[in-house]
């Protein structure tokens, strides 16, 4: 089982989660060769990723192609857990709702900063990945 503890999240492999309000599994979750950091790979359930598991050249799980996207632990919220509470965790209703506020703040700057980093020619691992 893999947690991340800063989060209170289990995100072990076959794990169901949400990215962006869209339902996946938890196909990875590590170290990868693309970005510094730990990634959480999922197979998304509608054809609206980037990738089939594989970025740069490097296979991280299998799955169809446009079903694979890489994300920020940040940016997962597991199915069935709400308040996002590891076992036996005492997490409020209010946190749950501080840490979607900030996964949607960080997905705006993620945002911000890839249009920036568009007209700037450079690139950013602020939080998805292709």
């Amino acid at each position: 089982i893999m947690a991340d503890p800063a989060l209170g999240l289990i995100l072990d492999v076959g794990r169901r989660v949400n990215v962006a309000g869209r339902p996946g599994t938890v196909r990875f979750h590590g170290a990868t060769q693309f970005a510094v950091g730990v990634w959480v790979g999922v197979e998304l359930d509608a054809p609206v990723g980037k990738n089939d598991g594989s970025v740069q050249g490097v296979t991280y799980f299998s799955c169809p192609p446009d079903h694979g996207v890489f994300v920020r632990p940040n940016l997962v919220t597991v199915e069935g857990q709400p308040d996002a509470s590891p076992a036996g965790g005492g997490s409020s209703a209010g946190s749950s709702a501080a840490r979607r506020a900030s996964a949607k703040a960080g997905v705006a700057r993620s945002r911000a900063s890839t249009r920036v980093s568009m007209l700037s020619g450079s690139r950013s691992n602020s939080g998805l990945n292709s």
